[in-house]
């Protein structure tokens, strides 16, 4: 399949040559697009036009498409801007013989085939070659375009999705660092709190809202650890159960350990990523697991945490069940944190109904894919 797109490599500007680093272009390396969305738009790092010029890494244009190489193989994306990248990915320009959209969803359904090829003892590696080793049969042009078209809207409209769910999300976080970190909270007359001249009082956290106090987070929170699973597989018919470890799904079972509404936050390894769920998932023991009747505003509590400090690792980043419990926390009177909940609680909801909505949609996109491509459904 490499005569139908130019295979690029990239490059990393050296690092410790300051003028090359956070300029104006975007560089892109496997963080920044090993995800679900199909178009990646914000790198972590950018660099200058001097990065770009005297370093080996190349500039893509929007639409191109990216492809991780090394380590993490056949992550894909395609670009919503000009960006460049590193030499663990390969960037992909199509030629006239076919259309990015179409080769974006050609390369999702022979990934299989492509990790079958690489190469490396330490890490697996694609190279240039193991696109010459696949055999692809490449329907007209007219037909791959309705094809990718197809494919597309479905795609489109999970990041649709998944654009409102970020956006939600920002707006719970400024509502909660208005009440519960600016004290901007409706007063009595509905006006905000400090602003209005709210009275103050100090504490050792600061200052805070009169009748406010400082506790600790287990008086609100239930914390415990994760368990080991039995059994560790891809996803099946068998084993749909989600696996959650520090950092997100890591595999998946045949039981649940908890179905309900809990947060979790990574433990070993990566620490204080949180996470919201609601139905059947198993947690591992590299998380804790979090319940709480108040959890909309416990979510917000546990993303303003500096987990760094709380790292008892010497080998790998460690945090306790006794340091989260001992946590210092502001607590705001009952009826406002309440109403807080209150509203989050269907923000939350909303994000939920989303995230199902692309389950759903995922799963017809990942069904159709193979049978578009194969002939087997008609365009």
């Amino acid at each position: 399949m490499s005569e139908i797109m130019e295979i690029i490599g990239g490059g990393t500007p050296k690092t410790g040559i300051k003028e090359y680093w956070n300029g104006n272009i975007p560089w892109l390396s496997i963080k920044d697009f090993g995800t679900s969305s199909k178009i990646v738009y914000v790198t972590e790092k950018t660099i200058t036009e001097r990065g770009l010029k005297e370093s080996s890494t190349k500039m893509l244009e929007k639409g191109d498409l990216i492809i991780s190489a090394r380590g993490t193989v056949g992550e894909i994306a395609q670009l919503g801007k000009k960006m460049a990248f590193n030499q663990s990915c390969y960037g992909l320009k199509t030629k006239k013989e076919t259309t990015n959209n179409f080769l974006y969803y050609l390369l999702k359904n022979i990934i299989l085939s492509l990790k079958n090829n690489v190469h490396g003892s330490v890490f697996d590696t694609i190279t240039k070659d193991t696109f010459s080793k696949i055999e692809i049969d490449l329907p007209p042009l007219l037909e791959q375009k309705k094809i990718a078209s197809i494919l597309s809207a479905l795609d489109d409209k999970i990041e649709v999705n998944n654009e409102m769910n970020k956006t939600l999300e920002e707006m719970a976080q400024t509502l909660f660092k208005r009440w519960f970190i600016d004290f901007d909270f409706p007063n009595e007359n509905g006006e905000p709190y400090k602003s209005s001249g709210g009275k103050m009082v100090d504490s050792e956290l600061g200052e805070i809202p009169e009748r406010w106090r400082v506790g600790s987070l287990e008086e609100i929170v239930d914390i415990s650890s994760g368990k080991r699973p039995k059994i560790k597989k891809e996803k099946d018919k068998l084993h749909k159960i989600p696996i959650i470890g520090a950092n997100g799904i890591m595999s998946y079972t045949n039981e649940f350990l908890y179905n309900e509404k809990l947060l979790t936050i990574g433990r070993v390894g990566t620490l204080g990523v949180v996470q919201k769920y609601y139905d059947k998932i198993w947690t591992s023991d590299n998380s804790l697991v979090i319940k709480s009747d108040y959890l909309e505003l416990v979510y917000f509590i546990l993303k303003s945490v500096d987990y760094k400090s709380l790292n008892r690792g010497s080998t790998q980043p460690l945090i306790t069940q006794t340091d989260m419990k001992n946590l210092k926390i502001i607590i705001g009177e009952t009826e406002l944190i309440l109403e807080f909940c209150k509203i989050i609680f269907k923000s939350f909801n909303l994000q939920k109904e989303n995230q199902q909505q692309t389950q759903s949609l995922t799963k017809i996109r990942d069904t159709l894919l193979p049978k578009l491509m194969s002939g087997e459904v008609e365009v």
